[in-house]
């Protein structure tokens, strides 16, 4: 490799360095907004508690227009935190999902991953749900299909032979047509 070759490499990785820390830190010196989780009780039964997460920046004024995400500490298959879903916070900076609870307690986190004006921010707190609301799984019994045990393989058995038959019957008649076919294209 020449000199200036080897000088053009250089200056080309040296620029693009020089990009990309200048691209990270101003992601950087975006300023941050502050989460709030809380919990909004129903006040009927048939309806679901709210989850609330307030966005505000760092006056304390409400950011708008910005989507939450909301996720529940799961312990289903490892412990990891599962997605609930997103919501865009309304006027007062206030981002609702409605949530069944299935547990006294839950570690909610909210998520704002940021945007043009704002960096990203975080939130993780636990949540106390009334006693009275959640609703508990109850059991299913495993001999409720009962006869439908037996008939299902059978069941399936039967359609899938059909099928089989079906195709076989397709490609029979197919390569029947093709011998009737003559190299030059008439028929007998």
């Amino acid at each position: 490799m020449t000199r200036r070759r080897l000088s053009t490499v250089v200056a080309t990785v040296s620029a693009g360095l020089v990009l990309l820390i200048s691209s990270a830190s101003f992601a950087a010196d975006k300023p941050s907004p502050t989460i709030s989780i809380s919990l909004e009780p129903s006040s009927r039964p048939e309806v679901a508690d709210v989850l609330a997460a307030r966005l505000t920046d760092p006056d304390g004024k409400p950011v708008s227009e910005a989507p939450v995400e909301f996720w529940i500490r799961s312990d289903l298959l490892g412990e990891r935190y599962a997605i609930l879903g997103e919501s865009p916070t309304d006027s007062s900076g206030v981002a609702r999902l409605p949530f069944i609870s299935h547990k006294d307690r839950y570690d909610v986190r909210a998520t704002f991953d940021g945007d043009e004006t704002w960096g990203a921010a975080e939130v993780v707190a636990p949540i106390e749900f009334s006693s009275a609301r959640v609703v508990e799984y109850e059991a299913t019994d495993p001999t409720q299909l009962g006869p439908l045990r037996f008939v299902m393989p059978r069941l399936m058995g039967i359609v899938l032979g059909m099928i089989w038959a079906a195709l076989l019957g397709l490609a029979f008649f197919t390569l029947r047509s093709f011998k009737r076919l003559r190299p030059g294209g008439a028929q007998d």
